[in-house]
């Protein structure tokens, strides 16, 4: 074969080592493509989430600022945007440089304001302070337990609308407190669209003896400028007093075909008027009803009303509560305690639920369970009250003392001792007394009492009466 045949002959190896390269090159075009687009989708991604990172931003910042807003606007809807003014008039002068505030929605007048006005004096110290009225009168004085509602006028014991504070060496009292307990004084509050005046008028002799004059033109003149700049306007006329004059005591209750002993009336230092129609209650039946054994409560029973004890003991638990007639008494009779020295009573039961005098029954029983065996119950019904047959589930009983925890040794203390003597002129009595066991089934408490109304409690505490014996004395 001559050279120019070998020249048309193809070389198999050279034809596929062409194919393999287009291959190759078609392969690496297509790769450069994947890589074109992943790159083109990851940056795509990139820019969504950037977008979507931005946008959430954005919004974030949208919200927080319309949060910041409403807030805002919020706070000036809420806010009390009442003008509240406050004057003190002697008769239809308007009193000038008087020291007043309002706080905790009640107006404050410093007692210095009125010292000249009144004509007291002022003493005591950063505790306490009294004022005395200037008029040679013994029982002419008020005193305040600053930092609290607490006051005690001519030996009574009052409540303030609210706390007395101390401002550097001022003291300030609600105005309310001079119309409640000062002659010839008044306390009036109007208000119109967003403005209260609140005034505090006093009626002064002095000044209603001097009459005006008219000019020709009917207008009136008056004898001194209508503002009066000097409060140093007191005199023998005005003998202002306090309403209270001395200990305040209750009418004796009507015998009403009861008993034939007297009924005495009793006196208190503090001021019951608010309480009395829940001590006295008009039916005075009403809360006369015998719990124990023979006469059980049924399991769903719940008392109405149940109201929070303000005197429980704080010391963690919750608070308590009684039927609202037994929890106001029982609030007047803590209050007088204090009032008479006795500060540190307080209430560590009220109310108790079936359920819950159930656990307290059962684990009584089993705590006596090795000692007692087949008695235990029998034994922890002397303490604990089977469930059903406490007068606690009925909302009309409390256990209140002064010790770590309820024991016998209460009796031997001062406080009981007040209890015990005065507890019937609140409406209670000493439910399970000494000595009484074999009547009762519970062994002697000093610390539970039980609301009856007064009109019952004196009588069964007079007689030393438990309730069982005084019911049946009513049958017969």
């Amino acid at each position: 074969m001559d050279h120019n045949q070998n020249k048309h002959i193809r070389n198999p190896n050279s034809e596929k080592e062409m194919q393999q390269d287009k291959l190759a090159a078609v392969k690496a075009q297509k790769l450069k493509q994947m890589r074109t687009q992943q790159m083109n989708r990851m940056r795509r991604r990139q820019r969504t989430i950037a977008y979507l990172v931005s946008s959430t931003v954005v919004f974030l910042v949208i919200l927080i600022i319309l949060a910041i807003l409403f807030h805002i606007d919020a706070g000036i809807g809420n806010k009390d945007q009442t003008e509240r003014n406050f004057k003190i008039m002697l008769n239809d002068d308007s009193i000038s440089k008087i020291k007043s505030d309002f706080k905790n929605g009640e107006h404050y007048v410093a007692l210095s304001s009125l010292s000249d006005i009144y004509g007291y004096i002022i003493s005591g110290d950063k505790n306490e302070m009294a004022i005395t009225m200037n008029n040679k009168k013994n029982d002419n004085t008020a005193a305040f337990k600053v930092g609290t509602d607490e006051a005690v006028i001519n030996g009574i014991s009052v409540f303030l609308d609210a706390p007395s504070y101390l401002s550097g060496e001022e003291l300030y009292i609600p105005a309310s407190f001079f119309a409640k307990y000062v002659s010839d004084t008044s306390f009036i509050q109007k208000t119109k669209k967003h403005t209260e005046q609140a005034t505090l008028r006093i009626q002064s002799k002095e000044n209603a003896e001097k009459k005006p004059s008219k000019t020709k033109k009917g207008d009136v003149k008056n004898t001194e400028d209508k503002t009066t700049e000097k409060n140093n306007i007191i005199s023998e006329k005005n003998n202002y007093t306090f309403k209270i004059t001395g200990n305040k005591t209750t009418p004796a209750v009507s015998e009403s075909g009861y008993y034939g002993k007297s009924v005495q009336n009793y006196e208190y230092k503090i001021d019951i008027t608010n309480y009395e129609k829940f001590i006295n209650p008009e039916n005075k039946d009403q809360y006369l009803i015998l719990i124990n054994q023979d006469h059980p409560l049924t399991a769903d029973y719940v008392p109405d009303s149940l109201t929070d004890l303000i005197f429980t003991r704080k010391d963690g638990r919750a608070v308590q509560k009684m039927q609202k007639a037994a929890a106001m008494s029982l609030e007047a009779m803590l209050k007088e305690a204090a009032a008479n020295g006795f500060d540190t009573l307080s209430v560590t039961s009220g109310y108790r639920s079936y359920s819950y005098q159930k656990t307290l029954f059962d684990n009584q029983t089993a705590s006596l369970k090795g000692q007692y065996g087949d008695k235990a119950q029998a034994k922890a019904a002397e303490s604990v009250a089977v469930p059903g047959t406490s007068e606690h589930q009925s909302g009309l009983c409390a256990d209140l003392h002064n010790l770590p925890e309820a024991s016998q040794t209460f009796a031997n203390t001062k406080e009981y001792k007040w209890l015990y003597e005065n507890c019937a002129k609140f409406g209670f009595i000493l439910r399970f007394p000494n000595g009484k066991q074999n009547v009762t089934g519970i062994i002697f408490e000093p610390w539970h009492y039980r609301f009856v109304g007064r009109y019952h409690a004196q009588k069964i505490m007079e007689q030393g009466l438990t309730l069982e014996e005084y019911m049946q004395s009513l049958k017969k």
